[in-house]
């Protein structure tokens, strides 16, 4: 019944988060490919975007929102499980054994969440199965694979900066109000207030920092996907991007001419087979 349990509280714990992870990604998507920026204020044609990206997550893609806990959950149950029973199976001599399969383990967990979390975003944009947008972001992950592992590294590393001076200077302000304006003396009730605010900076900081990187890994799907749909929205940001990586551009340009190419033939053939 435990084990029954902690599986249960794994999995239901990972479909919440893949709820708000796409909720936040239909969010984006919608800002992405339905808004206008007029006199410096953004304006998404949709009513209600963050509210009828809910009820999509909720409806038509919950089911591989729960298909993609249940891929992840095994891999989180498993190492968790390995850290319970780390300090027996040291002692029983097989702490090479544990290594080299809790390192497996981490490594594959880490592995579906990356490649879920892309997944999702397709999920969220599209509106496609879990099997379909994998594929999805598995070919944009060919591309662009590099560019999305550089770009997770530099916005991670930013937010854990970010998250530390949060904390950092939310404990002094907090610490100079004890000692200074309330004057108190006791230094345990001090320590308390410190810890309290630690605590709520910390939690406050998460749930942010979760929305930057749905918003982040949302925006650079999109941007891969079809950049030139920045040129009819915003313009000032397409110019941006096209300096910055003008083979995005170049890309979507011969896409669309080979599209264009395709239905031409289409037509001609189309046309001889209708006069013969």
């Amino acid at each position: 019944l435990i084990l029954f349990l902690a599986f249960s509280y794994i999995y239901n714990k990972s479909v919440l988060e893949n709820i708000i992870h796409v909720t936040i990604s239909g969010l984006y998507g919608e800002f992405f490919f339905n808004s206008t920026i007029e006199n410096g204020k953004i304006r998404i044609k949709q009513k209600d975007p963050t509210l009828e990206s809910f009820k999509r997550s909720l409806t038509t893609s919950f089911g591989s929102i729960c298909m993609g806990g249940l891929i992840i959950t095994p891999a989180e149950y498993t190492k968790k499980f390995l850290k319970i029973f780390n300090y027996y199976l040291t002692l029983s001599g097989c702490c090479c054994f544990y290594c080299c399969f809790s390192g497996c383990i981490q490594g594959l967990e880490s592995l579906l969440k990356y490649f879920n979390s892309y997944a999702f975003v397709e999920v969220a944009l599209t509106g496609k199965g879990l099997c379909e947008s994998s594929k999805e972001s598995f070919k944009l992950m060919c591309r662009y694979g590099m560019d999305a592992i550089l770009n997770d590294i530099l916005i991670s590393r930013v937010l854990i900066v970010a998250k530390l001076a949060v904390i950092f200077f939310s404990c002094i302000s907090v610490y100079v109000l004890c000692s200074l304006a309330e004057k108190i003396d006791s230094t345990i009730e001090i320590l308390v207030h410190i810890v309290v605010v630690f605590c709520a900076s910390n939690t406050v900081f998460s749930a942010t920092q979760s929305v930057i990187q749905s918003g982040v890994s949302t925006l650079f799907v999109c941007i891969c996907a079809d950049v030139e749909v920045l040129r009819f929205t915003q313009k000032d940001f397409y110019s941006e991007i096209t300096k910055i990586q003008p083979a995005l551009a170049f890309e979507a340009n011969e896409n669309l001419a080979s599209y264009v190419d395709k239905s031409i033939t289409k037509t001609k053939n189309f046309l001889e087979d209708l006069l013969k």
